[in-house]
Formats: structure tokens, C-alpha cells, sequence
């Protein structure tokens, strides 16, 4: 599992100097959270490590492999896709 956890982490951080990194993965700080939908699927994912941490999007293979391999200071749940328009139901 730590392996994972520094996987992510560098992985992280390698996104986060390449040009247009914001295409390619999901600042998350500390303690926050975020609704993450990309390729269909929509996750709420929040943050309870010690540092910020970087979630891979730039492919569907890399989102769901961080999503089926979650480090375990994240907490990652289903999550409502977003509505566009006015979000009222009658």
C-alpha cells in the first residue's frame, strides 16, 4: 500500500511541471475535497493526508486505476454527475 500512496504522490507531482498540467491531473489540498468527473465517472474524493496529493485524469485508465487502488489517507465516494441548466427538479 505504500508503494501506492508514493506512486501517487510522484505521479503528482510529475504532473505538476509538465505544460497544461491542469489537463492531466487533480490538485486536491489537504483536508479538502473534490468532485472529480471524467470519463463517465463522477467521484467525490477527499483529501485526510498530511500533504496535498495529485489525482491522475489524463486517461480513463489512470483514473480508474487510482480509483481502484484509493492510498488510504483518501476517501473516495460515489458522487451525483452534475446537471447543467437549472439544477430545480418539479
Amino acid at each position: 500500500m505504500r508503494k501506492v500512496i508514493l506512486a501517487v504522490f510522484f505521479l503528482g507531482y510529475v504532473f505538476l511541471f509538465l505544460p497544461g498540467s491542469a489537463l492531466f491531473a487533480e490538485r486536491i489540498p489537504r483536508g479538502a475535497s473534490l468532485v472529480i468527473e471524467k470519463y463517465g465517472i463522477s467521484k467525490d474524493v477527499k483529501n485526510g493526508c498530511s500533504s496535498d496529493i495529485y489525482v491522475p485524469t489524463n486517461t480513463a485508465a489512470e483514473w480508474q486505476a487510482f480509483i481502484n487502488h484509493v492510498p488510504s489517507c483518501v476517501q473516495v465516494t460515489n458522487s451525483s454527475p452534475k446537471l447543467c441548466g437549472n439544477s430545480s427538479h418539479t
